[in-house]
């Protein structure tokens, strides 16, 4: 699959932004296919889902922390601090994602980032 493709699939609000190229050229710049090799695609698509969540976490509340509550009624949001020690990938469950695909990456590859 594409990297739209992938995106088109896991985050359609990305998708249907006029801004998606710019996400995706960010995200391929800053994503490793010696590292990746054939999950490249995944791994751009995935970082560039992350970018965007934040993004638009940023413009809702002022701040692109990871989501700790939603509610529905009167509409209310609320992210947790990030920490010290928290990646700012653990701020989206693609982030999230991406990690677990690095985690893998780095043993199948013996370490090499």
């Amino acid at each position: 699959m594409s990297v739209n493709d992938i995106i088109t699939t896991i985050c359609p609000g990305l998708a249907a932004d006029p801004l998606l190229v710019n996400y995706i050229t960010m995200a391929t710049s800053m994503t490793s296919a010696t590292f990746f090799g054939t999950q490249t695609a995944m791994a751009i698509a995935l970082r560039a889902c992350h970018m965007w969540t934040i993004a638009q976490r940023s413009k809702v509340s002022g701040t692109g922390g990871q989501l700790a509550s939603i509610t529905e009624g009167k509409l209310s949001m609320s992210f947790f601090a990030q920490s010290g020690k928290a990646s700012a990938l653990d701020q989206t469950t693609y982030g999230q994602q991406l990690k677990a695909l690095m985690g893998a990456g780095i043993s199948v590859l013996g370490g090499a980032l």
